[in-house]
């Protein structure tokens, strides 16, 4: 292999990789492109429009990609903007997950806390903050007793 080849076949190893990644992140990709099939595609340059087509948000990059004449710079490019893609994903995917888990802890506390609060009706039982406030309103009462007692005296 001459090197200018190695570095293509190295480019393109990275990018199915990088293609790869995005898929395993749960980004919509049609089903009839499958890796296996993809880096059976002889012809890079249809390669590299394929997936610019499908794997780039911006018109601008994609325009970027097909005005590129040479294959190597071509692939590079493809690489650099796939490598951002791949990160934004990773942020979307860890910013999803970090609310789904507090949602999901949320939901387990309410439940919880219901499940509690049924407990303690089933023994007659009442929650520290119900009985605390039913002392001070006994409290207020007797103050409320104790003032009219003294006025009648």
């Amino acid at each position: 292999f001459p090197i200018e080849d190695k570095e293509i076949d190295e480019l393109k190893t990275l990018i199915m990789a990088q293609v790869e990644q995005i898929i395993g992140l749960g980004v919509p990709f049609p089903s009839h492109l499958t890796i296996p099939g993809m880096i059976t595609i002889s012809d890079l340059d249809k390669l590299t429009d394929m997936l610019a087509a499908y794997m780039l948000p911006s018109g601008k990059e994609k325009q970027v990609i097909l005005e590129t004449l040479d294959l190597k710079e071509r692939l590079g490019k493809l690489s650099i903007y796939l490598d951002k893609e791949v990160k934004k994903f990773q942020v979307q995917s860890k910013i999803i997950s970090k609310v789904q888990k507090e949602m999901g802890k949320t939901q387990r506390d309410y439940f919880l806390r219901q499940q509690l609060k049924a407990i303690q009706e089933e023994l007659g039982e009442e929650d520290e903050l119900t009985t605390e406030l039913k002392e001070l309103n006994a409290k207020i009462k007797k103050q409320k007793c104790l003032k009219m007692l003294r006025r009648k005296l």
